[in-house]
């Protein structure tokens, strides 16, 4: 897939996601960082289910992995899981 079919997969413009890669080739990082963590991360939503107050979230990783958060309090945790994995 092309960068710009992925772009229009994602539902945004090639212009926006050419310059998110831009910016992240421009940071500093080391090889060895950069070879041992993913450099973008993917979330979609399925808007076709209908959600119910107080629903569960789930963050599906890779390898098969689930964060669920059914608490507010959680949030924070699952955030810095997410940074530490990017």
């Amino acid at each position: 897939m092309t960068a710009p079919q992925f772009a229009a997969q994602c539902g945004i413009k090639y212009p926006t996601f050419a310059s998110w890669l831009a910016s992240a080739k421009r940071r500093q990082c080391d090889k060895a960082t950069l070879q041992n963590r993913p450099t973008f991360l993917i979330a979609e939503l399925d808007t076709t289910v209908e959600t119910q107050h107080g629903a569960d979230l789930e963050v599906r990783l890779p390898g098969g992995a689930v964060a669920r958060i059914v608490s507010r309090d959680q949030l924070p945790l699952v955030v810095e899981l997410l940074r530490q994995l990017a």
